[in-house]
Formats: structure tokens, C-alpha cells, sequence
């Protein structure tokens, strides 16, 4: 979720972990539910069965490190950064690996909730 409040904290923790072991193993247990999340919703779309678990694993990867890099540089420059914008393309992007126009679909709504702003806030 990228608003100040959580975004502030996550760097905040960040930059605790450099020095406290357990919040450091708190985020590797973060970022290894969010890839095991979408690892989870690749292997239920028949779209992505071309996949190796590997390859999934891979993805999966690549959608944090997006989400991660879009937070960070909201963070900095927040007048820079259309995040809906970056995420639509993000759903762009997915749809071209996709032939599932249900999960794309899926995607989209998901996305328009999130910009109605019930997830993502504008950086106060």
C-alpha cells in the first residue's frame, strides 16, 4: 500500500533492519508472503501454465521489486509519479503474457478500487 502513513513506516523499518535482526527477518517474511501471493495467482491462471515454477517464481519477484521502486520513488518525488498510472501499465503488461481475459479483468477492477482510493492515497 503506498500512502504516507505505511510508507513512512516501511522505510522507517527498512532502516531499522540494518541493525535490528528481527525486523530484518520480519520484512524477508513480508516480501516472501507478497511473492508467495502472486506465485499463488499465477499458478491459478491458465494463462501463465507456460510457466516453470521457477519462471512464476521469477515474476513474482519482478512485481515486488515494481511495486517496491514505484514506492520509493513516490516517497521522494510524489509530483513525479503517477502510481496509477505505473500500475495500470503494470496490468498492461501482465495482459500481453495473458490470454485470460478473466483474470485481466480481475486485475483492472482490483486497480479501480485502488483508485478510488480506498488503497492508494495521494502523499499529504
Amino acid at each position: 500500500m503506498i500512502n504516507t502513513r505505511h510508507t513512512n513506516f516501511f522505510f522507517e523499518c527498512i532502516v531499522e533492519s540494518r541493525k535490528n535482526p528481527a525486523i530484518k527477518q520480519f520484512l524477508a517474511e513480508m516480501f516472501d508472503i507478497f511473492r508467495a501471493s502472486a506465485i499463488s495467482l499465477f499458478s491459478k491462471v491458465s494463462a501463465f501454465d507456460f510457466l516453470s515454477d521457477e519462471e512464476k517464481a521469477v515474476l513474482s519477484s519482478l512485481i515486488v521489486a515494481i511495486h517496491e521502486g514505484l514506492e520509493l520513488q513516490w516517497f521522494i518525488s510524489p509530483e513525479k509519479i503517477n502510481t496509477s498510472a505505473a500500475l495500470e501499465m503494470v496490468i498492461n503488461m501482465l495482459a500481453l503474457v495473458s490470454t485470460d481475459e478473466n483474470f485481466i479483468n480481475t486485475l483492472r477492477k482490483h486497480h479501480e478500487v485502488e483508485k478510488k482510493g480506498k488503497l492508494w492515497r495521494k502523499k499529504k
